[in-house]
């Protein structure tokens, strides 16, 4: 047998290769080859590798009369400007109880009283089985009223 031949399955006769499978196994093997270097093209340009920009800055570089890549011109540095920083607005001087549900079906505790930054939760008629919001409210009153006399 030559090169090139191989023998037939069955009978085992030499049977030569035709010029097209030469052919179509070199296309299959370019397109292969095609198909993997833009794989891997396609991954590095994904993850930044893009020589193409290397080949611009190499042309701007070659072209430009002060052979920089890319010339900008120096930006003298702004000077910080002395803004007065503003007093902390005053502190409430009186203290203000508002209906703030909590979500913990625990409804002795949804009201909030602040003052400024300060907060108190305070547990009100914790006594009582069953509250309403205008309980609530009507006890809140009586407590900010306790809260504002205590300064």
């Amino acid at each position: 047998m030559l090169k090139g031949d191989y023998a037939h399955a069955e009978t085992g006769a030499a049977v030569a290769d035709s010029g097209w499978d030469k052919v179509k196994s070199g296309v299959g093997t370019f397109f292969g080859g095609v198909l993997v270097i833009g794989f891997f093209l396609g991954v590095g340009w994904f993850i930044g590798f893009r020589p193409i920009e290397w080949v611009m800055d190499f042309v701007a570089i070659t072209q430009s009369p002060d052979k920089s890549p890319r010339s900008f011109e120096p930006v003298a540095p702004a000077e910080p400007v002395e803004a007065p920083i503003p007093d902390s607005p005053p502190m409430p001087e009186r203290w203000s109880c508002y209906w703030d549900p909590t979500m913990n079906e625990d409804w002795h505790d949804d009201v909030l009283c602040t003052r400024g930054y300060e907060y108190d939760r305070p547990i009100l008629l914790a006594d009582w089985g069953f509250v309403t919001q205008d309980d609530m409210m009507a006890a809140a009153a009586d407590y900010e009223a306790w809260l504002n006399s205590q300064r």
